[in-house]
């Protein structure tokens, strides 16, 4: 395909049976008309419809000044984060967020640290310029040797009830935390949940309160 010249379909079009095309030019030569204004031709004449646009986009301008409008526009223009999750499931997981990280196409990286690879692959990934946190589990049993997790049905009814064992929960954070810290040899930038149960009763109240214990007061 030779460069600088635009695909055109071969199809004709249902109108006429003009050449596709030819439909742009049929179509500019068409007057738009605006329904809410009696058909009248946009964009023609002088009528009150037009100036009381006018006057709304002028009275929308008072609100603040242009240079105000411009830091609100500013301010509304937010940080889109793309993180990518499950690090330390498998090798191909592993693969995966560092190529991506390497690409410049992830920003952040959630990891299991229990997870069989996740200790063999964690320098690889923080040598890359992405935020690294902590992706702490407690619905899914990770290799072969792994300590069996209830499922999330269970996980939750289980928070739900109030019957989560406190003690289970903060050693297995614990443990997720300090192996977290060996890996990367400092806090992770941010803590989320597999599966999200880091939002549920009994372990988001744990999670907080593993935070402040190891890095200090946090404003949450």
């Amino acid at each position: 395909m030779s460069e600088g010249k635009p695909v055109v379909s071969g199809e004709r079009n249902h109108e006429g049976d003009q050449p596709t095309d030819q439909v742009g030019r049929q179509r500019r030569q068409a007057e738009p008309f605006d329904a809410a204004h009696g058909n009248s031709p946009v964009g023609r004449g002088g009528s009150a419809a037009d100036g009381d646009e006018k006057a709304d986009l002028l009275e929308q301008g008072t609100h603040g000044s242009r240079g105000e409008m411009e830091i609100r526009g500013d301010a509304m223009s937010k940080r889109i984060v793309v993180c990518g999750d499950d690090f330390g499931m498998n090798a191909d997981i592993d693969e995966g967020m560092i190529a991506l990280a390497a690409m410049g196409r992830v920003s952040a990286v959630s990891c299991l640290s229990l997870g069989p690879s996740f200790v063999s692959n964690a320098r690889r990934l923080a040598v890359h310029d992405v935020d690294v946190g902590l992706h702490v589990n407690f619905s899914e049993s990770l290799g072969a040797d792994a300590e069996p997790m209830p499922s999330l049905g269970a996980l939750i009814l289980r928070a739900y009830a109030g019957r989560l064992d406190r003690a289970w929960i903060d050693a297995q954070l614990t443990r997720q935390f300090d192996a977290f810290e060996a890996a990367f040899g400092r806090a992770p930038d941010y803590v989320d949940g597999h599966q999200h149960v880091h939002q549920l009763p009994g372990i988001r109240e744990q999670v907080l309160a593993q935070l402040k214990r190891r890095y200090g007061d946090l404003h949450c």
